[in-house]
Order: C-alpha cells, then structure tokens, then sequence
C-alpha cells in the first residue's frame, strides 16, 4: 500500500462585487469561517500572504496542508456551503510535497 501523503493545497482568490457588499462585521464572520474550516478537516494554513501588490490579477493567495484528499474534499464542501463562489473568484492547484532536483 502506498504511504499517505499530505495534500499541499495553494490558493489564489479575488474577492467579487458580492463581498463588497456585506457589512465589515459580516466580511469578518465570512473569512473567520472560511480560514477555520481548513483545521476543522484537519488541514493547516502554512501561509496567507497579500499579493496584489506584485500582479494584477488576485489579492491573495493562501497555503494550506490537509492530512489526504479527504480532508480536502471536506473542506472543498464547506466551501460550498458557505457559497463561496458568490463571493470570492479563485483558482487553485493540489500538490504533494517533492524532493528538489539534484
């Protein structure tokens, strides 16, 4: 059986028109809940970074470690329930981790 490896998740996000119109109060409660999902499932943010500043085309971009992809499908329905896709444009990429070429 092969070995369990942890799933690298990293994320590129932008919020939409829809996030700007909710109260300050409920901009908090919507990225409260989003970044305290991601340890619910058993996953790890290893970074969150504000990006905009070097591009023009996401705010931000996030890495998350999930334990294996079930924790990730977990999360991945938290995000729907939250309908984060009213909310927030993202794109995102899953990897392991891997040794550096020699």
């Amino acid at each position: 059986m092969a070995e369990k490896r942890p799933i690298i998740k990293v994320l590129f996000m932008k919020p939409k028109e829809a996030y700007f119109k909710l109260s300050e109060e409920e901009r908090k409660d919507f990225g409260d809940k989003a970044m305290k999902d991601v340890e619910q499932v058993g996953g790890r943010w290893i970074a969150f970074c504000n990006c905009y500043w070097s591009n023009e085309e996401w705010v931000y971009f996030g890495v998350m470690e999930f334990p294996d992809m079930e924790a990730v499908q977990k999360h991945s329905e938290f995000i729907e329930r939250l309908e984060q896709v009213r909310y927030v444009e993202s794109k995102s990429h899953l990897g392991t981790r891997a040794s550096a070429p020699n």
